[in-house]
């Protein structure tokens, strides 16, 4: 959902023309991100990017400290304690530009997120890490709302994902806002498939009420996956449906293959405690059940010890 900022050291100086004559080609000049690696910028692509380029080293200078990053890539792997701490301040969880969010994002995310986590034990599911596509370079990333990974997982101590140590994204999900919703909705697509290649890119708009599942990268475009009758989408990889929900606005619904849908976390709370009261209720009635035995067989005990007359 969020724009990923291309960030460079705060007093870093213009691109050489050396430089930009390297850089590779982008599908929307305006993203800043490589489509085609072996491709050089037209004069027009170059000064877009470096027109972006300014955009971003100006709202560092206004906004951002950046002087604790490292300016040159560590080595990998990091042997040392210290250089462990290099290589993840270089590879940093980057201050990003702020953007309108709607209040249901964040609820669909965590519900997203903790669904796929129950159901995907041997991965990692994670949310707002700026995945780096290319070791030595973290002014390239992307930073997707829920993403997953087969790695064993990403441990608190890591701020960011990273392509050659984590191994292959999978999933991504991108949920729109106001902000964002152009490039969610196209170039955003194209841009993880250029640099990542998931298997899956979730698309979803609460506001505009779009649900989108596309799949199938060729190196080229992503093809969008065909909803069922029911109007779910079901997501191979994640292994559950996708639908939105009937009864709350603007919020997602995930279901599993036999079409159980799976609870939110307040939903589940909300279970526990009526389970819960369920439990105490039953548990009382029993014990007034025990209480009524007792006296009963109280009672048989007096009536057996009396002698008839």
């Amino acid at each position: 959902m969020r724009t990923a900022i291309l960030d460079r050291d705060p007093v870093a100086t213009p691109f050489a023309p050396a430089e930009v004559a390297r850089a590779p080609r982008v599908l929307d000049p305006t993203s800043a991100l490589p489509h085609d690696p072996d491709a050089t910028w037209t004069a027009a692509e170059a000064a877009a990017w470096e027109k972006f380029m300014e955009e971003v080293r100006a709202y560092h200078r206004d906004h951002v400290e950046m002087s604790w990053v490292p300016l040159e890539a560590p080595d990998y792997p990091p042997r040392t304690p210290e250089q462990l701490e290099q290589y993840e301040l270089y590879y940093h969880h980057h201050p990003e530009e702020s953007v309108s969010r709607h209040y249901s994002e964040d609820q669909n995310c965590g519900y997203v997120q903790r669904v796929i986590e129950l159901r995907r034990p041997f991965g990692c599911v994670f949310n707002d890490l700026p995945c780096y596509p290319h070791p030595g370079r973290n002014t390239l990333y992307l930073v997707p709302d829920v993403g997953v990974c087969d790695a064993p997982g990403i441990h608190d101590g890591q701020r960011s994902y990273r392509k050659w140590e984590h191994g292959a994204l999978r999933f991504v999900m991108e949920v729109a806002s106001n902000d964002s919703r152009a490039r969610d909705r196209g170039p955003k697509r194209q841009e993880y498939g250029a640099l990542f290649g998931p298997d899956e890119y979730l698309y979803y708009d609460p506001v505009q009420h779009v649900l989108k599942l596309y799949s199938g990268w060729d190196g080229v475009r992503y093809y969008e996956a065909p909803p069922d009758a029911r109007g779910w989408i079901w997501s191979e990889v994640t292994q559950v449906y996708f639908a939105h929900d009937p009864e709350r606005p603007m919020r997602l619904r995930l279901y599993d293959r036999d079409g159980t849908p799976q609870r939110t976390y307040e939903e589940a709370e909300a279970a526990v405690r009526t389970e819960t009261a369920r439990a105490e209720h039953e548990a009382a009635r029993a014990a007034e059940a025990e209480a009524r035995v007792a006296s009963l067989l109280a009672e048989l005990a007096q009536l057996k010890n009396v002698s008839p007359s």
